[in-house]
């Protein structure tokens, strides 16, 4: 399915919580912008039900204000924008001009509709092994089993995104180098807001020289990973029942909200399997070779990340 993003088709720590959701024997609906409780005294699930990392309505984002690494003396808006640049400009050169992001947006979010239902259905059915391999091919499988093992066994999770009312980019995050020199005591990490690239170690070689170095600009090009975010503003449902007991709802969420989605491309290796052959009006021939995946939803991985980071770093 997200292969179809492709020119011609459609498309291809803990969780923080700003607002607990321990609130039985209530239930909470949410209905744009008004709210109500109902009583429910008999629902009593596993205290796991309330762990599943899924964001309310209510909610803050995960991640409030993105810690982003720049370059001293420029403005982050200036850098932002210009690393941001690069990412769209690689895309379009790979994908099209009339590709990217019309036709990638469009794509993105009916994939992104087809896939929350398609987890919905998977986590309350597990043994379904066909519904296994379609997630497989468009959930990275660091997100789906991120998903399955937070799922209580005990209850049913209904998620639904219905009424797309805008879709919009977000960052473009650009991965360049041989994956191998991230974890090369000659290399070290360089990320400039969204841009991320292996650079020589000080005593080796300058930051500055390696942007003109041609062994240096050879090892960028020996490998190249984008990653995009899309924001969805939609109305967006998650309902939580006991398991056998439909009637028994435990939570009931439902409002417009802002989804955040990351889709990622495979890692190229070298960076010029991204980049494809062109037919005679200049477009480039689409490369039917990989295909989109989501690799994170609402930041979950990405917030779980850092404050693994963090503590490894404390």
């Amino acid at each position: 399915m997200l292969r179809a993003i492709q020119k011609t088709q459609p498309f291809n720590c803990s969780v923080a919580r700003s607002t607990p959701i321990r609130i039985l024997p209530y239930i909470r609906v949410h209905r744009f912008s008004t709210s109500r409780y109902c009583c429910n005294e008999q629902s009593q699930p596993s205290e796991s039900a309330y762990d599943f990392p899924w964001l309310l309505t209510t909610d803050k984002p995960r991640i409030e204000k993105y810690p982003y690494e720049a370059v001293p003396l420029l403005p982050l808006s200036l850098q932002k924008y210009f690393t941001n640049l690069l990412g769209a400009n690689l895309l379009k050169a790979s994908l099209g001009q009339n590709f990217f992001p019309e036709q990638f947006l469009a794509g993105a979010g009916e994939a992104v509709r087809q896939t929350i239902t398609s987890l919905s259905d998977y986590l309350n059915n597990p043994e379904d092994k066909v519904k296994k391999e379609q997630l497989q091919r468009i959930l990275s499988p660091s997100l789906l089993e991120r998903f399955v093992k937070a799922a209580p066994s005990d209850v049913n999770i209904g998620l639904h995104l219905r009424d797309v009312r805008h879709t919009r980019l977000g960052d473009i995050w650009t991965t360049m180098g041989n994956p191998a020199t991230y974890s090369s005591p000659d290399y070290s990490v360089v990320n400039v807001v969204t841009v991320r690239l292996p650079v020589p170690n000080p005593d080796k070689e300058t930051f500055t020289s390696t942007l003109t170095n041609t062994s240096a600009i050879n090892t960028l090009t020996q490998g190249l990973q984008i990653n995009v975010d899309v924001l969805f503003e939609a109305n967006v449902t998650y309902k939580m029942s006991k398991k056998g007991a439909e009637d028994d709802i435990l939570i009931y969420d439902e409002g417009v909200r802002t989804l955040r989605v990351r889709f990622g491309t495979p890692y190229f290796i070298p960076a010029k399997k991204f980049l494809n052959a062109f037919d005679e009006t200049g477009e480039p021939i689409p490369n039917s070779n990989w295909s989109w995946r989501i690799i994170d939803i609402d930041q979950l991985l990405e917030k779980e990340s850092m404050l693994t980071l963090s503590e490894e770093t404390e």
